[in-house]
C-alpha cells in the first residue's frame, strides 16, 4: 500500500472516529440537558406547592373575618406559582408524571377549600392537611425523582 492511501485510509477512519465522539458527545449532552430540565421543573413545582401549603395553613388558622383577605394576600400568589409550574409539567412530561402532578394539585385545592371554613388550632390543622394531601405529595416526589432515575440512565 503506498504512502497515499495509507495516509488516506487513516484519515477517513480517524473522520469516523471523530464522528462517532461528536454523537456520543451529543448524546450524553442531550440527556443532561434534558434530566436537567425534568430536575428543575419539579423542584420548582415541589417548592412552590410547600410554599402554597405553608400560606393555607396561615389561612386555614386565621378567624373566618380574616380569610378572604388572606387568602387574596397569601394563597393566590402562590396558587399562581404552582399553577406556572403545573402547566410546565403538563406541556413538557409524560403521563405518568402529569399525573402525579394533577393528583397534587386536587389535593391542594381540596386544602384551599378546607382552609375557609373554619377557623382550625393548630393541631386539628396538621391532621386535615394529613388527610387530605394523603399519600399525593410523596407518590409525586417518587415518580419524579423515578424519571429522573431514567433520565440519568439509572432505571431502565
Amino acid at each position: 500500500m503506498n504512502a497515499g492511501i495509507a495516509a488516506l485510509l487513516g484519515a477517513s477512519i480517524a473522520g469516523l472516529l471523530a464522528l462517532a465522539g461528536q454523537a456520543v458527545n451529543h448524546k450524553i449532552a442531550f440527556r443532561n440537558n434534558r434530566r436537567g430540565e425534568l430536575s428543575a421543573r419539579w423542584a420548582t413545582y415541589l417548592s412552590s406547592t410547600y410554599t402554597l401549603v405553608l400560606a393555607i395553613g396561615t389561612v386555614a388558622r386565621a378567624p373566618l373575618g380574616d380569610k378572604p383577605r388572606l387568602e387574596a394576600e397569601l394563597t393566590w400568589p402562590r396558587n399562581d406559582a404552582v399553577n406556572r409550574a403545573l402547566s410546565e409539567i403538563e406541556l413538557r412530561d409524560d403521563e405518568e408524571l402529569v399525573a402525579a402532578a394533577a393528583a397534587l394539585d386536587k389535593a391542594l385545592r381540596a386544602l384551599i377549600k378546607a382552609a375557609r371554613v373554619t377557623q382550625y388550632d393548630r393541631q386539628t390543622w396538621v391532621e386535615k392537611r394529613t388527610e387530605i394531601l394523603g399519600g399525593s405529595l410523596p407518590a409525586a416526589k417518587a415518580i419524579a425523582r423515578a424519571a429522573v432515575r431514567r433520565a440519568d440512565g439509572l432505571d431502565h
